[in-house]
């Protein structure tokens, strides 16, 4: 099985946003819920609250939108919209130039596992 099997997955940036925003609207409905049902919280104490997520919303957005994307210049083959595989910016050769993608070799054969394995 090769690392490029299928289309490629593209991925826009343009979701974290919409979580940013999700989180925020998710923050203020509760805190609307909560005040309907008898907390008593001021406005001033909603807006701080509001403040605190308005901040952390993006920033959670952030971490898990990195956590999700590999960087452009670890990529060692990209395939292109004809299906080729071209070189990518970590591989040996210029980028953009086709390339033959092996699988990768196992760590060791399934039927000689390690002693620690072997039980």
């Amino acid at each position: 099985m090769s690392a490029l099997e299928g289309p490629p997955q593209v991925r826009s940036n343009g979701g974290e946003p919409v979580l940013a925003a999700t989180i925020t609207a998710a923050v203020t409905s509760l805190i609307a819920l909560a005040v309907a049902f008898g907390l008593d919280l001021t406005d001033a104490q909603q807006a701080s609250i509001l403040g605190v997520v308005a901040v952390a919303g993006p920033v959670i957005a952030g971490i898990y939108g990195r956590s999700r994307v590999t960087p452009s210049e670890s990529v060692l083959a990209v395939r292109s919209s004809d299906g080729d595989v071209l070189a990518g910016p970590a591989a040996t050769v210029t980028t953009g130039d086709p390339v033959q993608v092996s699988p990768a070799p196992q760590a060791f054969p399934l039927e000689d596992p390690p002693r620690h394995l072997a039980d």
